[in-house]
């Protein structure tokens, strides 16, 4: 059975939508079309149209992603800006994305996610001990030099 086509109209009306939901970028509403077996010239219409209306926003989605990943998953910095380029956005949105983050927040966020772990590990040697912590942190998305200054604070007090 075919599937039905849909208008460009009813493609806008799906596409707010799907952006009024949550913060989306051109990717996601690239992806969403090729669902939907659209061809190039209608995505490149409905991405303009999005983008003129306000729906979409690549430096406010990008803005909104560190803030959410940071704050919800305790992402550091790395895993954060991988997730942003898997998005395909451009290097100055993603840059000016991370102008905005605070550091003294960004580091109590890592110390904080380094207390946590430390109090789950039940490995008494102290070198252990620090290198899983390294290991998790870093899995994390966090940097090793800011990693290995929380690791000495939390064990040495």
């Amino acid at each position: 059975m075919k599937q039905r086509t849909l208008s460009q109209a009813e493609i806008h009306q799906k596409l707010m939508r799907y952006c009024a939901y949550q913060e989306r970028c051109k990717a996601d509403i690239v992806k969403k079309m090729k669902a939907w077996e659209q061809d190039s010239k209608e995505i490149e219409d409905a991405i303009e149209f999005l983008v003129l209306e306000g729906f979409v926003d690549d430096f406010r989605f990008a803005a909104s992603y560190v803030r959410g990943k940071l704050r919800s998953k305790k992402w550091g910095r790395n895993k954060i800006r991988a997730g942003l380029y898997a998005k395909q956005l451009d290097k100055e949105c993603i840059e000016a994305a991370f102008g905005e983050l605070d550091t003294e927040e960004y580091e109590n966020q890592l110390l904080s996610v380094l207390k946590k772990k430390n109090d789950q590990l039940r490995e008494d040697d102290p070198y252990k001990r620090k290198q899983k912590l390294a290991y998790y942190a870093q899995s994390k998305g966090y940097e090793l030099n800011l990693i290995w200054d929380k690791i000495g604070i939390i064990i040495n007090k």
